[in-house]
């Protein structure tokens, strides 16, 4: 049994493999059929099984063979040496054939007498021996003469005693069952409110509530609290003066109109108007003003109109803006994920202030 228990720790214990050394018995371990939980400073635990016991939490039943009963048979050596042997409650009892006598019928009988002088045959001293002749034998027992005319029974199987008069009673001897209902959720194992399920080879599988995770269901998530900026900021597309010269609005879908100032003119009033000094024009009807001449658009990213992009011309003339990673707006000036556009700014040594 020793054998048994050290052999099973030993398997309990090689089961987990990688565990440090340092183990110590812990009672928050739960471990199944009266095993002793040990855990590491590492968080590693094992179950030390009692005897029959094994698996990770002690919870399989090791099978257990039982030794066959041994038949008793006394007359299997055939101790009766002139007789016939009988099994009496496991004793051998030996039924002796005429002329002999003994517990084992070892002696033989001799008989000595004075003769007549006109035979030489001596008169039996006693009655012809019939210790049969009432068969005291029961349970349908054969009767023989035994030893000194003594009636010894031969019994029918299942019954014995000096007439038969005992039956034998058969002990049954149950052994334990080679398996047991698979019941891994029994102890309830799961902590933290944890729901337990039947998993495969019989291994208690924990469900954990939200906020707790580990095969048991023993650790709590640690929430870190991050402050994020907000996805969307106030619409002010006048934020950092696109209009060079003149009045900035805020117009529709949060896009900058620029009201240029007298003498300007261009989407942020980027463009000066000059007059020539001699202006040759068709007068109208009504005027005699002539409109001024526009200079070319040579370059409509000259003023860098971007906030936080790459200005480009869109074949017409105009600026166009496309963003940095995690700004957006026709402008680029509204930042949609700090985190990305800090580290794309420091990405590409920009020097600008986040929004």
């Amino acid at each position: 049994m020793i054998f048994a228990f050290n052999f099973l720790a030993i398997i309990s214990i090689a089961y987990i493999s990688g565990l440090s050394a340092d183990f110590v018995p812990d009672a928050k371990v739960k471990c199944a059929n009266n095993g002793v939980g040990y855990s590491d400073s590492k968080g590693s635990f094992f179950c030390k099984c009692a005897p029959n016991f094994t698996g990770k939490q002690c919870q399989i039943y090791q099978t257990t063979t039982c030794a066959p009963v041994q038949q008793c048979n006394p007359c299997a050596v055939s101790p009766c040496q002139n007789g016939m042997c009988q099994n009496v409650n496991c004793q051998a009892v030996c039924s002796c054939w005429s002329g002999y006598y003994g517990q084992f019928c070892q002696y033989q009988t001799t008989t000595t007498c004075a003769p007549t002088t006109t035979t030489t045959t001596c008169a039996p001293t006693t009655t012809p021996c019939n210790p049969c002749q009432y068969n005291m034998c029961q349970n349908g027992g054969y009767c023989q003469n035994g030893y000194n005319c003594q009636a010894v029974c031969q019994c029918r199987p299942g019954y014995y005693g000096q007439f038969c008069q005992y039956q034998v009673t058969t002990t049954t001897t149950t052994c334990a069952p080679t398996t047991t209902p698979c019941n891994p959720c029994q102890y309830n194992m799961c902590q933290n409110g944890g729901y337990c399920q039947n998993g495969y080879n019989c291994q208690a599988v924990c469900q954990c509530r939200p906020g707790f995770y580990g095969q048991y269901c023993q650790y709590q998530v640690t929430t870190t609290t991050t402050t994020c900026a907000p996805t969307t900021t106030p619409c002010n597309p006048c934020q950092y003066s696109p209009c060079h010269n003149g009045v900035c609005q805020n117009g529709q879908n949060c896009q900058a109109m620029c009201s240029c100032y007298q003498g300007f003119y261009g989407q942020f009033c980027q463009y000066q108007v000059t007059t020539p000094a001699t202006t040759t024009c068709a007068p109208t009807q009504t005027t005699t003003y002539c409109p001024p001449t526009q200079p070319p658009v040579t370059n409509p990213c000259a003023m860098s109109p971007c906030a936080y992009g790459t200005c480009v011309n869109n074949g017409y003339g105009q600026a166009a803006c496309v963003c940095y990673p995690g700004f957006t707006g026709p402008l680029c000036n509204i930042c949609i994920n700090y985190q990305v556009a800090r580290a794309y700014l420091q990405q590409k040594h920009i020097n600008k202030p986040l929004p």
